[in-house]
């Protein structure tokens, strides 16, 4: 006679190993895991990141300079990087305009400065020439000719061929 079979138990999980396991184990509700702690910037880098921008320091040494990401640095700065050109251009502005008011060499430096790049002014060299009496230049050909030693090997002559 056989003995009836014994139903099967449910097998378990297997439990969960590596980091992720350990951070889901010590991780408190609402909390962080492991890691570096969130950025979070203040009114001083923002100021920083606002002028450096201005200066036209590239975003890889200004990420370096706070000590973060470049990624991090454009989802905490995305202001300051979109508007700190735009503020450094216009404080510059503001200064040349002023100097524009002035007197001597650096108020006509500026004023000539501001009228290149801003009203489109340049400065044009108008060089004609012409033959005398204001008619065209004639186009005179020279004719060379060359005479080569024979060196044992005959004359030979180069002439002008256009016949002229």
């Amino acid at each position: 006679m056989t003995t009836p079979r014994k139903p099967a138990a449910k097998a378990k999980k297997p439990a969960a190993r590596g980091p992720a396991a350990r951070k889901a184990a010590v991780a408190k509700p609402g909390k962080r895991g492991g890691g570096r702690p969130a950025f979070v910037p203040n009114a001083t880098d923002r100021g920083a990141v606002k002028a450096l921008v201005g200066f036209g320091i590239q975003q890889p040494e200004i990420a370096r300079h706070l000590g973060v990401s470049v990624p991090t640095l454009r989802k905490h700065f995305k202001d300051e990087i979109a508007t700190g050109l735009t503020a450094a251009n216009a404080t510059v502005a503001g200064r040349l305009y002023a100097l524009t008011g002035g007197k001597g060499r650096e108020a006509v430096t500026a004023c000539i400065f501001w009228l290149k790049t801003r009203a489109g002014w340049r400065e044009t060299d108008v060089v004609e020439v012409t033959g005398p009496d204001g008619a065209p230049l004639l186009a005179q050909s020279q004719v060379t000719f060359f005479q080569i030693p024979d060196n044992g090997r005959g004359t030979l002559a180069i002439t002008d061929q256009s016949g002229d």
